[in-house]
């Protein structure tokens, strides 16, 4: 007698990943990279194989490996391969990618301006060897109620834009209403904050005018380690928001390659789900990966998808 099929977790559900999964099996981010300016990731198994180069900007080599655990987590979201846990299926949204670990924190001090810098650098001068169209970045600091490019790294991300390299960054976990963090804050960077499974805000999301997107963000199951062991997380926050926009925008330059980074955010906008913070009035866009990957793949020519499917 065939067991019955495991149900997904509450997260992928909540943003009909089995659905897009399900329509869209071929999309899954091949051929595509991420790059993750964070505490480097760490070699567990629903990552081993995914990371292909980078860069640890503390120590100056090429010893990427993460001991804290959040940059492990973060890529969890972006590329883990299937797992179970706790009788739930997980996966992370674009399990095809390859990624690439830049390491410019050490999960106790905040990461300097200058290594975020130099670790966008990186990517520009190799974003052509290893195809990265996309970046996450799950930092953030500072308040601002509006777009701000005045940091020493700006023109880094505009150049990365240029380059049609979609950049995702956290909102910020400060629960306040008239602004959010930088770099999310940057008019290059598409800034993501979190949502609850009951499409609510979540109440530790900064949010504002300048605030692009939701995604889950609490109670978000992925791959990390403790300790140096491999384990799962619980986690909450808009660190594990961002990466889910990041990888979205990856599965749509697989569609098509001619999409640019602004093409990119308005598909992911392109939802029946807007989420108001109760304070401020302002409603966002929320991420449904299904709707996302049905409205990129019905823009391209039939020549296309037929080379797609």
């Amino acid at each position: 007698m065939r067991s019955p099929a495991v149900q997904w977790g509450a997260w992928n559900q909540y943003i009909y990943q089995d659905a897009a999964v399900a329509a869209f099996p071929t999309l899954t981010g091949r051929g595509e990279t991420v790059a993750v300016i964070d505490t480097g990731i760490a070699n567990v198994p629903s990552l081993k194989g995914k990371v292909v180069g980078g860069f640890n900007f503390i120590s100056n080599n090429t010893n990427y490996t993460d001991t804290d655990g959040h940059g492990t987590s973060v890529a969890g979201v972006i590329a883990a391969s299937a797992f179970t846990f706790q009788g739930r299926k997980y996966q992370g949204i674009a399990p095809g990618v390859k990624l690439v670990a830049l390491k410019v924190d050490d999960g106790i001090n905040d990461p300097t301006e200058v290594n975020i810098g130099r670790a966008l650098q990186w990517i520009l001068d190799n974003a052509a060897k290893y195809n990265i169209v996309s970046v996450n970045l799950s930092e953030g600091t500072g308040h601002f109620t509006n777009h701000n490019a005045t940091s020493s790294y700006s023109l880094q991300l505009a150049q990365l834009v240029g380059r049609g390299i979609f950049v995702a960054a956290a909102s910020g976990n400060d629960g306040l209403h008239d602004g959010i963090e930088y770099p999310a804050a940057d008019p290059s960077v598409v800034s993501v904050g979190s949502t609850n499974l009951n499409d609510q805000i979540s109440s530790f999301t900064d949010t504002g005018r300048n605030l692009d997107l939701l995604t889950p963000g609490e109670y978000v199951i992925t791959p990390t380690i403790v300790n140096g062991r491999a384990t799962f997380l619980n986690g909450t926050g808009t660190s594990y928001s961002a990466p889910m926009a990041a990888a979205t925008a990856a599965l749509i330059r697989q569609v098509s390659n001619t999409f640019s980074t602004r093409d990119i955010l308005a598909i992911e906008q392109s939802t029946p789900f807007f989420d108001t913070d109760s304070v401020n009035s302002l409603s966002f866009a929320r991420l449904d990966l299904f709707n996302a990957l049905y409205v990129a793949t019905h823009s391209i020519s039939a020549a296309a998808k037929k080379r797609l499917f």
